[in-house]
Formats: C-alpha cells, structure tokens, sequence
C-alpha cells in the first residue's frame, strides 16, 4: 500500500516536472524574443538619430534583424537545452530542499 502511493507520488512527480519544464522553456524563449524585439528597436532609434537616410537606414535594419535571426538559429539549441534543464535542475533541488526543511521544522514543532 505505500509502495503504491510512493510510486504514485513520483510519477506525479515526473509529470509535473515535465509540465514546469515545458513552462519554463516557454518562458525563456519569450523573454529572448523581448530582448531581441528591444534590439532591433534600439538600432532602429540609433540609426534614425544618426540622421540616415529612410531607405538605407530600413535596410540596415533588415541586414541586422537578419544578422539576429542566424544567430539566435546557430545558437538556439545549444544554449536554450543545457541553459533550461541545469536551471530547471536548480529549481528542483532548491524546491526539494525548501520541502525538507519544512518536514523537519514540522516534526520538531510535534515534539
């Protein structure tokens, strides 16, 4: 009987896990795409200030919005996969740890 509802217990676990990952990620390539969005627009700003020309200064923009999305693609997968689960793992251990210590302090508050 409590062997059933240890497994139980982890497989729970393992879903939401899997679900707070699945957010997690999404998350991060939201806010990528806000810090790029805010790029683009500061060089937009800083090329209209230079006093450029409107025709060259769109163009500018869309040879760096260019240079932006090769990067993000050469860079995506490597970074956003080992960024998401070593902060992921963090957030578990530290979540984990946080439900420890909150046991404990539980059973000391019973004695």
């Amino acid at each position: 009987m409590k062997r059933e509802r240890e497994k139980k217990s982890i497989t729970q676990e393992l879903t939401e896990e899997k679900g707070i990952e699945a957010l997690f990620r999404s998350q991060m390539h939201s806010m990528i795409q806000d810090i790029e969005k805010a790029a683009l627009l500061s060089e937009h700003v800083n090329l209209l200030t230079a006093e450029v020309e409107p025709e060259t200064a769109d163009q500018e923009m869309r040879d760096f919005e260019m240079q932006v999305d090769l990067a993000e693609r050469e860079q995506q997968e490597p970074f956003s996969e080992k960024t998401v689960k070593r902060d992921f793992k963090m957030i578990i251990i530290s979540d984990k740890k946080k439900e420890k210590e909150e046991k404990k302090k539980k059973k000391k508050n019973e004695k």
